[in-house]
């Protein structure tokens, strides 16, 4: 009843308020961590003091939903074309080998059916977005090498799940004609549950988007953002398909227009709230009475999912190209089974695939595999540094870091000159539209710093390093008007410099450049790059935000895109935007 739901959720906020702030003291970081130990101590297997599970599940089952919509939002054209290689290349072998090395597993060595095996292959081959993600966020590594590849992984995963949890139910279905059929159902109801967007449903969206976003008015913007996501969820229920797919679909829809950030900026907060609650029930699944009483066939089941997805994807990505040091690290990323696998494995136990204990067993595996993602990403992230010391301290040094400035050239779409204050932030801005970029520096500790966190900066000036990594002026060619430069030092004389250095390397390069002064401005404007001049003296204003929306619209962003994703940023970093000009 009510008493018991109003108890239930004063244990949940009480036990989140002190047991973070005490997971912390002991030394925990980890937020993800902390909502995970909280989750079983007051769960079914600790203290058992919450009196409705299926209650408590249900808000979290909301954190799931604005989570996928979030993962629906990042799927515009844009980001799909800036991260296809990660996407399509790398998260479809990851996903397709996993899945294959855990089906032969289950089908020769465990004695399971086709129909078991292909379940427990597909389900423990999708990995925790909502774990990796939050880690990846938390220690601010989602632009670096390994994290874009994770986040590739990821998506590709989430771009699978709603196709798997229509056909996954119907293997049991019996005879082929059968599954065709109830395949040719399914068909038909994501179609009528889709028709309103088919119908021009994204054109009203953005008509409504525009109405409301016209009065200011947050909160009818923040109401309008949620009755957009469950309604979509309520459409798709009403038509038997997964409510999850409907808050995917709707972050999809709305992903290309002009208020896709406004929407990610209105769910966010509430986003983050049910996501922790999630990771508390998730804590909630791990039986402690099976861990006790059965501790080698749970130990060997969840160290073997963990040693099988973290090699596959390790090797997949060293095949790929990355380093081992990177590549090892999004093995360990990712190797945990994800929150999906829960609805796979329920649906398994309902139509009969498992039986009950089965289920149970795979469902606590895969809640220990959750529970043991932070100390593997923090494993991950101690390798990949330890092994970049050891590489740096060969005395190879020149000649790989010529190689790296080649071939991060060759990738990067942005080369920045200057990674201090102004330049990690334009490349912030970068990372939320996914844009691959390279920065050069020549502060040492700025550098050094940067390269601990794997990020790709590089000591030196920007002329001298790329005329010594491209002595061909052929191999220079892929650089004209294809790429953009933005040149962020505060120093007249060294911003000049680099403009003219890279001028006269590429004739053709779009350059833009930070300037203090009118006089600068006409300066950097003689040899053909853009200048920005701040409005307001610089300790009132960060440049970037005007700086990093100029990059954006040499890139071909939208407008309406740039300056939500320059508030976005300036908004997380505490930053005021004060109004600026562009050069006259």
């Amino acid at each position: 009843g009510a008493p018991s739901k109003s108890r239930d959720l004063l244990v949940l906020l009480s036990s989140t308020a002190v047991g973070l702030p005490l997971m912390r003291s002991l030394g925990v970081a980890s937020k993800v961590l902390g909502f995970l130990a909280i989750g079983i101590v007051i769960g079914p297997s600790g203290l058992a003091m919450i009196s409705d599970i299926h209650w408590s599940e249900t808000l979290a089952e909301a954190g799931i939903i604005f989570f996928l919509c979030e993962m629906g939002l990042e799927l515009s054209v844009d980001r799909l074309k800036n991260m296809r290689r990660d996407v399509f290349g790398l998260g479809l072998a990851q996903f397709a080998m996993t899945s294959a090395v855990i089906f032969a597993f289950a089908r020769m060595v465990l004695g399971f059916s086709q129909v078991q095996a292909i379940m427990l292959g597909t389900a423990l081959s999708l990995s925790s977005s909502a774990f990796a993600l939050q880690l990846l966020d938390e220690s601010k590594e989602r632009g670096t090498t390994h994290g874009r590849s994770a986040f590739g992984i990821l998506l590709f995963q989430d771009l699978v799940v709603p196709f798997l949890l229509v056909l996954l139910p119907m293997l049991n279905a019996g005879s082929s004609a059968a599954i065709l059929a109830a395949v040719k159902d399914a068909g038909v109801n994501a179609l009528l549950a889709l028709s309103p967007l088919l119908l021009g449903g994204r054109f009203l969206l953005s008509n409504v988007f525009g109405f409301v976003a016209e009065s200011g008015n947050n909160m009818a913007l923040r109401a309008l953002s949620f009755f957009t996501v469950l309604g979509m969820c309520y459409m798709f229920q009403v038509f038997s398909l997964s409510n999850t797919l409907g808050a995917f679909m709707a972050g999809v829809a709305l992903s290309e227009t002009a208020y896709r950030e406004s929407v990610e900026v209105a769910i966010s907060p509430i986003r983050e709230d049910l996501l922790g609650l999630f990771f508390i029930t998730v804590g909630f699944g791990i039986d402690l009475s099976l861990v006790l009483t059965r501790p080698l066939l749970v130990a060997s089941a969840v160290s073997g999912l963990l040693l099988c997805k973290a090699l596959v994807t390790s090797a997949i990505c060293k095949a790929s190209g990355l380093s081992f040091a990177n590549a090892q690290q999004v093995g360990l990323l990712v190797c945990q089974a994800g929150e999906f696998a829960f609805v796979i494995f329920g649906i398994a136990r309902e139509v009969g695939v498992f039986s009950a204990q089965e289920a149970k067993l795979l469902l606590t595996v895969t809640s220990v595999s959750m529970a043991c993602t932070p100390l593997l990403s923090r494993l991950g992230q101690d390798l990949r540094r330890y092994l970049q010391e050891r590489k740096e301290n060969k005395g190879t040094k020149s000649v790989d870091m010529a190689c790296q400035v080649r071939e991060r050239l060759e990738s990067a779409r942005v080369v920045i000159c200057g990674y201090g204050r102004v330049g990690t932030l334009v490349a912030q801005l970068l990372d939320t539209k996914f844009v691959p970029w390279v920065a050069f520096d020549v502060n040492e500790r700025i550098v050094a710093e940067a390269r601990a966190k794997d990020l790709p900066v590089f000591l030196g000036d920007v002329p001298d390093l790329v005329a010594s990594a491209t002595p061909d002026p052929k191999e220079r060619r892929h650089m004209d008007a294809r790429k953009v430069a933005v040149v962020t030092p505060a120093d007249t004389d060294h911003a000049l410099r680099a403009v003219r250095g890279l001028r006269l390397l590429f004739p053709e390069l779009s350059i833009v450049a930070r300037a203090t002064t009118a006089s600068s401005a006409r300066s950097i404007r003689g040899w053909k790059a853009q200048p920005i001049v701040p409005g307001q003296p610089e300790d009132v204003i960060l440049m970037n935000l005007p700086l990093g929306a100029t990059v954006l619209q040499a890139l071909g962003c939208p407008e309406a895109s740039q300056a939500a994703t320059a508030s976005e940023v300036g908004t997380a970093t505490g930053a005021a935007a004060a109004p600026t000009q562009a050069a006259s």
